[in-house]
């Protein structure tokens, strides 16, 4: 088991440019609603998929949601 001190938040998002997973920062100091602006933030630029490395890099775990397609149950796999 590792234990992280920070904690980087990955969110994979579907984009013209494929899988992309941008991730928001220190979501362990964050309240609900500032991770909720991030989420914001990362849903409007999925739509260019223009993401810096910055912004894609440092991910401590992935969050990923079929359900809108109908899907109870998969076995994600994403690379970091």
């Amino acid at each position: 088991m590792r234990y992280f001190r920070n904690v980087q938040m990955g969110i994979a998002v579907d984009t013209p440019r494929g899988l992309l997973v941008p991730v928001i920062r220190d979501v362990d100091k964050k309240s609900l609603e500032e991770v909720h602006a991030g989420m914001e933030e990362i849903k409007a630029g999925s739509a260019k998929g223009l993401y810096t490395m910055e912004q894609m890099t440092g991910g401590v775990f992935t969050i990923s949601n079929l359900g809108i397609f109908n899907v109870d149950f998969f076995n994600a796999i994403v690379s970091s």
